[in-house]
């Protein structure tokens, strides 16, 4: 079997730690921490800075600082062009006097990346994100040793949860006709096009717009100049804004839309968090979505013999679908027990980049989960504003299920991986080729990939626990309850009860 790579680093190896199991800020001058060049090596020195913090401390020697110019300077001297002289030609000194500045800042970046890189290798810190570091008061020092100091978020140690006693309900879903039905609305919808409005914006149409953020006395603080928007409540910037339906019905291209509100502390965009802003729509055009009918033309135009054909694989697919629904059902109540019985200690705060990967995480379980492109957009932009404590989640979950999976020796196989692909494409009408390769562009393969194995992983302890079924209706029911377990949410297209009764809805 071959192991798939997570987009969240994949905690195989533990932080350098001694017998008590914690480094504390004292040093290590190892001799396999500088390469084999006949110069000192770099001092290192780790603290503790928090949960699954630590501070990192770097001195390189003044040796190895002079090398790095010597070095710099010598594939200058090669290929630098100045004109009067011919290449490999130009003195020292005209070198740094034409070069010296940019010399230097090539000198002290490459100094920080190399002995960075050195650092977690050579005491196997397992870092979650990019370090945090002032550049600015890094000194490249004329004599002496070079100082860095900078922060890393690392992968922390912890117990694996005790998996005995753990108990959950399998609710029994059935692939009803209502059911179906809703399938080929959501197909239809998916295989629709957006086309130019003539008349004003109506609920569920999009609009076209330049957007405008400003500080509450409208100097402009950033402009973004092209998005789209559906004509629904949603956010922006993290402000969630229940009337943005309202707001942008009747717009057309020339219309302004003005909203204002309170940034989230936590938004991915630091420059923006906690500020009073006021938002500026600049329309600049409306569109409507164009809903084909299905037929045997255009069953033919998407790989299927005829409508017919288009029904049998769609009904396959809902069955594959339902019965992935149950799963994710019990996988949530077990993923939920695993999170209350895991002591584990995350960063204080997240990067954009891991807030981003969530995010990236939600719309492939979607898509999994075949739900309209347009309702993916919508949700993806409530989802900014809670993506901090969502990364967080996300963190300590891949934390455990990668534990679990070395535990069980679980994997998944490149089989699984395209069958999964498979089903997604044909949910929306795709070829599966040409879905790898969007996916695979836009960084949601290595999540598919992870998201499998923690099926795999949370599959595998389905089996250790206690599993009692239930009917439908009394699971429809206890979800109505306040107090329901985790794991009941309907998802579009694949219902939980009839459509016309009260949904649990996402």
């Amino acid at each position: 079997m071959t192991d798939q790579k997570s987009a969240t680093p994949t905690p195989n190896e533990q932080v350098h730690t001694h017998e008590h199991g914690y480094d504390h800020g004292h040093e290590h001058d190892h001799s396999h921490d500088a390469p084999n060049d006949n110069l000192p090596p770099n001092t290192v020195t780790l603290e503790d800075a928090g949960a699954a913090r630590k501070k990192v401390m770097i001195s390189i020697p003044a040796e190895r600082v002079a090398a790095k110019y010597q070095q710099v300077y010598k594939e200058l001297h090669r290929d630098a062009a100045v004109p009067g002289f011919r290449r490999g030609r130009v003195p020292r000194r005209i070198l740094e006097k034409r070069f010296g500045s940019n010399a230097r800042d090539t000198i002290k970046s490459q100094l920080i990346a190399e002995s960075y890189e050195a650092a977690v290798e050579d005491h196997h810190l397992n870092v979650i994100s990019q370090p945090e570091m002032d550049a600015g008061k890094i000194e490249l020092p004329e004599s002496g040793p070079m100082l860095i100091e900078m922060y890393v978020e690392i992968i922390p140690d912890f117990a694996l949860p005790d998996l005995n006693g753990i108990e959950i309900k399998k609710p029994l879903l059935q692939p009803t006709e209502e059911r179906f039905q809703v399938a080929l609305e959501t197909l239809a919808k998916n295989l629709g096009s957006w086309k130019p409005a003539t008349q004003p914006a109506q609920p569920n149409d999009r609009i076209n717009a330049a957007v405008d953020i400003c500080n509450e006395d409208g100097s402009l603080l950033a402009q973004v100049p092209s998005t789209s928007m559906a004509v629904q409540a949603g956010s922006l910037l993290g402000i969630t804004f229940d009337d943005l339906a309202q707001r942008l019905t009747g717009a057309t291209a020339g219309t302004t839309v003005e909203l204002s509100g309170k940034v989230p502390d936590d938004l991915p965009q630091e420059q923006f968090r906690g500020r009073n802003v006021k938002i500026v729509l600049h329309v600049t055009g409306v569109e409507h979505q164009h809903i084909p009918e299905l037929n045997d033309q255009l069953a033919a135009e998407n790989g299927f013999n005829d409508l017919a054909d288009l029904h049998a694989a769609m009904r396959e697919a809902l069955q594959v679908r339902l019965s992935g629904e149950i799963d994710r059902i019990m996988q949530s109540q077990v993923l939920s027990a695993l999170l209350q019985r895991t002591a584990l200690d995350l960063p204080a705060k997240v990067s954009a980049r891991q807030s981003e990967s969530v995010l990236r995480r939600r719309a492939t379980e979607w898509m999994q989960r075949g739900v309209p492109i347009a309702e993916i957009e919508k949700h993806m932009g409530e989802l900014k504003a809670a993506s901090t404590q969502e990364a967080l989640r996300d963190l300590k979950t891949a934390f455990i299920v990668n534990r679990l999976a070395e535990e069980f020796h679980i994997t998944i196989t490149p089989a699984e991986l395209n069958t999964e692909i498979a089903a997604i494409a044909t949910q929306y009408g795709r070829r599966p080729e040409k879905l790898r390769q969007e996916l695979a562009a836009n960084g949601r393969l290595e999540d598919l990939a992870q998201q499998i194995l923690q099926r795999n992983v949370l599959a595998h302890v389905i089996s250790l626990s206690k599993v009692v079924e239930i009917e439908e209706a009394a699971w429809n029911e206890l979800m109505r309850n306040p107090a329901a377990p985790e794991g009941g949410l309907n998802v579009a297209g694949v219902p939980l009860a009839a459509a016309s009764s009260e949904q649990n809805a996402t």
